[in-house]
C-alpha cells in the first residue's frame, strides 16, 4: 500500500527538480 503522504512528496520532489531543470536551463 503506497503511503498517499509518500505519494504527494514524491511528486513534489519530481515537480521541484523539473522545475530546477527548467530553470538551470535558462
Amino acid at each position: 500500500v503506497v503511503d498517499p503522504r509518500e505519494n504527494k512528496k514524491d511528486r513534489n520532489v519530481k515537480a521541484a527538480l523539473e522545475l530546477r531543470e527548467v530553470n538551470g536551463n535558462d
